[in-house]
């Protein structure tokens, strides 16, 4: 009789707390997600969701989780995770679901020991071995007590096409031991002898997405159908979910909350049911890490980024030193001036040699797994290190920005030799320019405006050659020297206008056209804003048809020269050439041009070219060069701009260039091969 009806108890107390569940399950930020947690299972409650989690979290955890069922039934949750290594956790749950009404009193204790391995950054597994007995008692009287043993199993993946995408599934109940027999489900066996099961096996699936780091989404698949969804404010986050009943009427909403204050963290949620009283859930856990991370980042400083200058960022150039000193001695937080992108600092206070990776983090513009930005370096034992950041990939979107952006960076640390550690994370500030900006430190870096394999640049150049062709005038000329002539002299729709803000200087921030918008916008009187608009537009013209280019830095002012191929400065003065008519570059005759004179014709632009050469010269490159350090992206193709431009009248043109042959300055060239 007893027996009777302490079962008869037991299942009132089951159904009326979890319907059609297979077990109640607890956690405030679970229940704040929907349930959909099992891909998830990263507190202290993770052990009942999915064991598989524990050693995800790399941290020691002891939680405490309370509830009160639909105002019937507490359940009290008392779990502590132990890490042993960055893939091993062993984890110990003691639940109690209990009920005291009166003349009638139940409880359920279970206790489960878990065991959880990573054996890859993308694969951890985990099973619960657990002890369950329960009891009830009416009027003060015993009526009896059960008990078994029972297991639970669960796997957490990253697939590697999926990137911020996590996938978890889960059986409880898988087997148990029961009166000597091994079952499904989870059996006890009652003191009267009787063997019963009280859950079948219950599966769950489900899978997890974040987005843009600050927001998660989730859903899982088991009796019910979960979804929820977390945003991070730091140091709070807020919580959503629905869960409904496969194939039922029965439906709740969730939401809830967490925070976190070094290593305490507080999560709070309610569950809504239709037609049952609102139920609270709250948790407080206690969080240590297990591992300290391979270094300390003391300070990051980055420089501007500029976009044009991407594959410079991507090459990365390994110039600026690398700086180690005690750690009783302090470093200035500066950047060297042969910093490509910018510098860390870091520390190692422990007493072994460690070898860090740096990854770069910018949101929307570089890919989610990061860009690796210092490859390897090692860092002594109790030394402090400052290191240039010499990489940055960009993704191909920010070739398309037409402003400047401010962003925020995440620098993180890892330790080669064990890429399960901790890593050591810190954020700075920069600013991505727009893809027009330059940073006039270097004159190379205008290399990468010039853009010779434009489809547009090209047929611009070829166009006005072949409207010459029949003058013959090129059989008496330089090949070279006679299309400079050509393409100079087939700009003249367009003049030049110096932008009285935007100096040209060392250290200056520019704007510059790309050749495209400058060919899209000739004629109708319009204007290019400074000399370095219009060096780049007739440099890309030249290097299009194959005439070698070079850039000419001078206090503010840049101007550029083409070679005379074949001419060494030996033939020169073989044929008696004037040596204040030319430049030597690498052993070859050069032709300087100011290239702000294209309305005055190509002979008074070389003249003057002359002319300022005599001024003095900061540096000089020729574009091949400074290709081979920053590149030329193909910004038109990225941006789809048109295929706009318009050759200039034939007889316009025919004439500028019969009045340039006729100047003696360049009548005198006539023959020179």
């Amino acid at each position: 009789m007893k027996t009777a009806l302490f079962l008869v108890i037991s299942l009132l107390i089951a159904q009326a707390c979890i319907g059609d569940q297979s077990r109640p399950m607890g956690g405030a930020k679970a229940i704040g997600l929907g349930g959909a947690f099992v891909s998830i299972a990263d507190d202290s409650t993770g052990i009942g969701w999915n064991p598989a989690g524990i050693s995800r979290m790399r941290r020691f955890v002891l939680g405490n989780d309370y509830s009160r069922l639909f105002g019937l039934v507490s359940l009290n949750r008392l779990s502590l995770i132990i890490p042993s290594s960055e893939r091993i956790a062993f984890g110990l749950n003691w639940d109690r679901l209990a009920m005291k009404e009166e003349e009638v009193g139940f409880r359920r204790d279970e206790v489960s020991f878990c065991y959880s391995f990573t054996p890859l950054p993308s694969l951890s597994i985990g099973i619960n071995l657990k002890y369950l007995s329960d009891g009830a008692s009416l009027n003060g009287i015993k009526l009896g007590s059960s008990y078994g043993w029972g297991m639970d199993f669960g796997i957490i993946g990253k697939p590697n096409r999926l990137k911020g995408g996590v996938i978890g599934a889960a059986v409880q109940d898988l087997l148990s031991l029961a009166g000597g027999h091994i079952r499904s489900g989870m059996a006890v066996r009652h003191d009267s002898g009787f063997t019963e099961r009280l859950f079948k096996p219950g599966f769950r699936i489900g899978a997890a997405y974040r987005l843009r780091e600050r927001l998660l989404l989730s859903a899982q698949l088991d009796e019910m159908v979960r979804v929820g969804a977390e945003l991070s404010l730091p140091p709070i986050s807020l919580r959503a979910g629905v869960q409904k009943e496969r194939g039922g009427e029965g439906m709740a909403i969730t939401a809830g909350f967490g925070a976190r204050y070094r290593g305490v963290e507080l999560n709070y949620a309610c569950m809504i049911p239709k037609g049952l009283p609102i139920t609270s859930f709250l948790t407080i856990s206690f969080n240590a890490d297990y591992q300290k991370p391979p270094v300390k980042i003391e300070a990051v400083k980055l420089r501007e980024i500029y976009p044009v200058h991407r594959y410079f960022y991507l090459r990365g150039e390994d110039r600026a030193p690398i700086i180690q000193a005690p750690l009783d001695r302090k470093m200035m937080f500066r950047l060297h001036p042969l910093d490509p992108v910018g510098r860390i600092w870091m520390t190692n206070e422990s007493k072994e040699l460690v070898e860090v990776r740096v990854k770069l983090f910018i949101d929307g513009f570089t890919p989610e797994e990061g860009t690796v930005a210092v490859g390897r370096v090692e860092v002594l034992p109790r030394h402090r290190i400052s290191v240039p950041i010499n990489r940055l990939f960009l993704k191909e979107n920010v070739l398309k920005l037409n402003r400047y952006v401010p962003v925020e960076v995440k620098v993180e640390a890892a330790d080669i030799s064990d890429e399960m550690r901790k890593r050591a994370t810190a954020t700075a500030r920069s600013v991505i320019r727009s893809v027009n900006s330059l940073l006039m430190d270097d004159v190379a870096k205008l290399a990468s405006f010039i853009s010779s394999k434009d489809k547009v640049v090209r047929e611009f150049a070829l166009g006005s050659l072949k409207l010459v062709d029949e003058l013959g005038v090129n059989l008496s000329l330089h090949p070279s020297l006679f299309k400079a002539m050509v393409l100079f002299d087939a700009l003249y729709g367009m003049s030049y206008a110096s932008d009285p803000n935007v100096p040209f200087e060392s250290g200056t921030v520019d704007e510059v056209m790309f050749p495209r918008q400058m060919l899209s916008m000739r004629g109708g009187g319009r204007m290019f804003g400074d000399c370095d608009d219009s060096t780049v537009l007739f440099c890309s013209l030249l290097e299009s048809v194959g005439v070698h280019t070079a850039l000419i830095k001078q206090p503010k002012h840049v101007l550029m020269a083409f070679r005379l191929d074949g001419l060494t400065l030996e033939r020169a003065q073989e044929i008696g050439l004037d040596e204040e008519s030319y430049i030597p570059i690498g052993g070859y005759v050069w032709i300087p041009v100011e290239t702000t004179l294209i309305k005055d014709g190509f002979a008074t632009a070389w003249k003057a070219g002359i002319e300022r050469i005599k001024l003095g010269v900061e540096d000089v490159t020729t574009v091949q060069n400074a290709w081979e350090r920053y590149g030329s992206p193909d910004v038109a193709a990225v941006n789809n701009w048109p295929d706009t431009y318009s050759l200039p009248p034939k007889d316009k043109l025919i004439e500028r260039v019969e009045r340039d042959i006729n100047d003696p300055w360049i009548s005198r060239w006539r023959g020179v091969r």
